[in-house]
């Protein structure tokens, strides 16, 4: 059996061939299955299962075939005779993720129209009040835009569900990346120790409340050690409320002035980031004031703290707060809590790019620590903190592909020139941009076919192997309305399609003909100028009329009534190719009217016999329509010398040397309308001058009708002798 093909024109060459390796399936039983249980092994031996599938809808058909290893002829089976449908296991999303889904795509036009020209046409989506800036500047702003879809879906959604846990997870990746390359007013340290924060939260809330209902708090074992991992994490405030409130007085009465001390050394930290925020130059003259600070600070606890268990606390967490590498690495656990207090507290002024990250990772692994291989947010980070783009965004693409985690941290990483066009054999020319675009678009398309617009959105960011896509997905996103259909002729057009552009366009005309809407068919075949099909449509129309006996209603198919009615109004390619039938058309209308219309009617047929471009097989049927024409008891329609030229047609019918298969299917169709007229005996009134209302009763054979109307011919051309009439 040929494989089934897709699409309205020609076979689809971009369908999938599938074979399945049968040895490799497990066994499993389905109900319907053609195969029956136990049997499996027994076909296996010269059969395969084979499918094509729709590379856009994911479904197609299958059947059973020859796997190449029977050398003798074998029996087919009736199975084998079957086609079965088929698809790929879904891409569909729930509607509550398809519903972000679309977030993103709004979200991700709305950058690309801002840095890209071609895209500036586009509608925008995302904020409304936010003036554009076709620079980086706005990277941040669409990141943010980003992580917020993301964290509303984690949040909106069922908690615990999939799908939450999932765009939380996307979350803090998204923070990781913006920490590093494109922070909130460039605090890079700040940055990541939110993202930290948000990833592995510590410490932990139920400590610092054991911690406090402690009575003194400082005197519980971990209420130091409660603070330094605070203090660590950034958490500056949280670890000043504990040293107030710690009940240090109760240890040594200095304890608690050193504790004041510090605490309003805490808050007073200059920010980066949040509340309070300050720009580059500002912040780095006050981080260098408030570091004096914590060094005159510690000076003066050393000299009034008498306790030394508490001296040698308050030492420590200074130490911290100077940014001393040994304490950061004596508090820290893993790695990202070494490299994010080193970020935060070992130098923050210099903290300002992806490289300076890269020096505190390095710093951290001098030390031993290393990453949890298990977890995919700490294998990233290891990647991001070497400078690892490419690696970290292919394990974001397995963490997160059907969110498009990949596709658009990649798309923002390349707008702002830090992501280099890696590619491989694999990706087939396309960048890893562009190959997370591409794939992240299938997934868009496959949520809905709605969705069609957004996956080229998509596409159209990908480069040249978008632009194949494209090409391949358009001429076969599902045509639902006109107004779609107009959309995606006018999408190809903007893209330079013509040739897909001209497809859709057929797709659609081919769409309306089979919902009957024939001139609205011919309208778009004409506009695109498929000649074949209207030609095609035209004697269809032909034949349909000769079979029937009549003209549509005008009320049926008003479009195809301007069409034929008011052939001026149609383009010169129309007007030729529907002249046959328009000319049939008048004919039913002359013979309606009666008396009054048959010499117009009889010219109209006339027309059509003596036509060299009328195909011969319709001789018959136009044959049988002279015979209301020729009622000797009525005046005589037809002048002499047309009665000659249709002689000689119907001389055509009898002659031997006519006899061919053109001939055959030419009474085929004739019998096949007399048998139909036979069956309506009783049945149906006949309309005015409708030859099978003088026929149906009493012949039976085609042959039969074209022998009364050569006779009636030869009658009345003797009338005519006889009557002395030159014309009519």
């Amino acid at each position: 059996m040929a494989p089934f093909k897709f699409g309205l024109e020609d076979p689809d060459d971009s369908a999938m061939t599938i074979d399945f390796d049968l040895d490799d399936s497990p066994d499993a039983t389905l109900p319907r299955a053609p195969i029956k249980a136990g049997s499996l092994k027994t076909w296996q031996k010269r059969r395969t299962l084979k499918a094509i599938v729709h590379p856009l809808l994911a479904e197609g058909v299958a059947w059973i075939d020859t796997n190449g290893k029977e050398t003798t002829d074998v029996r087919i089976t009736e199975q084998e005779t079957r086609v079965y449908g088929t698809g790929l296991p879904g891409l569909g999303m729930d509607p509550d993720v398809a519903k972000y889904i679309l977030q993103f795509a709004h979200i991700f036009a709305d950058i690309q129209k801002e840095f890209t020209q071609d895209f500036a046409h586009l509608p925008s989506f995302s904020t409304p009040n936010t003036p554009a800036h076709t620079s980086r500047v706005s990277i941040p702003r669409f990141s943010r835009l980003y992580r917020d879809t993301l964290f509303a879906m984690g949040k909106r959604l069922a908690q615990g569900s999939p799908a939450s846990e999932l765009a939380l997870d996307c979350r803090s990746i998204w923070l990781l990346f913006e920490a590093v390359y494109f922070p909130e007013n460039g605090g890079v340290a700040e940055s990541l120790m939110n993202w930290l924060n948000s990833y592995d939260p510590k410490p932990a809330t139920e400590d610092g409340q054991d911690i406090m209902t402690y009575r003194p708090p400082a005197a519980h074992p971990e209420f130091w050690n409660y603070i330094y991992t605070a203090t660590t994490r950034g958490l500056f405030s949280q670890a000043a409320e504990c040293l107030s409130y710690g009940g240090l007085a109760q240890q040594d009465p200095s304890g608690q002035k050193a504790a004041d001390a510090v605490s309003e050394l805490l808050r007073d930290a200059p920010r980066r980031t949040g509340k309070g925020a300050q720009d580059q130059r500002e912040f780095d003259g006050k981080w260098r004031a408030w570091r004096g600070r914590v060094i005159n600070t510690t000076t003066a606890i050393q000299k009034q703290v008498t306790n030394q268990n508490v001296s040698a606390a308050f030492r420590q967490l200074m130490e911290l707060l100077k940014g001393d590498k040994d304490a950061i690495f004596s508090v820290a656990e893993t790695l990202p809590e070494a490299v994010c207090a080193l970020a935060l507290l070992y130098d923050p002024v210099k903290t300002a790019t992806s490289d300076q990250v890269k020096r505190f990772w390095e710093m951290a692994n001098v030390e031993g620590f290393s990453i949890d291989s298990t977890l995919d947010s700490e294998v990233i980070f290891d990647k991001v903190c070497q400078g690892d783009v490419y690696g970290a965004l292919v394990k974001c693409h397995v963490l997160g592909a059907e969110l498009g985690l990949s596709a658009h941290l990649g798309d923002l990483m390349e707008k702002a020139d830090l992501l280099e066009k890696f590619e491989d054999e694999v990706m087939q020319g396309a960048d890893v941009r562009q190959w997370f675009l591409l794939e992240f678009g299938e997934r868009v398309m496959a949520g809905s076919e709605d969705n069609w617009e957004h996956a080229v959105a998509y596409w159209r960011a990908a480069g040249d192997t978008g632009m194949e896509r494209m090409a391949q997905a358009l001429p076969r996103v599902p045509l639902t309305s006109e107004k779609k259909a107009m959309r995606v002729v006018e999408v190809c057009t903007e893209l330079g399609l013509d040739a897909e552009a001209v497809e859709v366009s057929t797709n659609w005309a081919r769409i309306l003909e089979s919902q009957g809407k024939v001139g609205e068919a011919l309208k778009v075949f004409d506009k695109v100028e498929n000649v074949a099909h209207i030609d095609r449509i035209a004697w269809m129309l032909f034949e349909k009329a000769l079979l029937q006996g009549k003209r549509p209603s005008p009320t049926q198919d008003p479009i195809l009534e301007d069409i034929l009615s008011e052939p001026g109004k149609n383009s010169p390619q129309l007007a030729t190719l529907i002249a046959p039938y328009a000319t049939l058309h008048a004919y039913y209308q002359y013979l309606r009217e009666g008396q009054d219309g048959r010499i117009g009617a009889a010219a109209h047929l006339t027309s059509i016999l003596r036509a060299p471009e009328t195909p011969r097989h319709y001789l018959p049927l136009l044959i049988a329509e002279l015979l209301p024409l020729l009622d000797t008891t009525l005046p005589r329609c037809f002048a002499l010398r047309d009665l000659f030229e249709v002689a000689a047609v119907v001389e055509e019918y009898f002659d031997v040397s006519t006899q061919n298969e053109t001939r055959e299917e030419g009474v085929r169709l004739l019998q096949e309308a007399l048998d139909n007229a036979r069956a309506a005996v009783g049945k149906r009134g006949w309309e005015s001058g409708d030859w099978r209302g003088g026929v149906a009763g009493g012949m039976r054979k085609a042959e039969d009708v074209v022998a009364l109307v050569r006779m009636q011919i030869v009658r009345t051309v003797g009338r005519g002798w006889v009557d002395g009439e030159e014309g009519v």
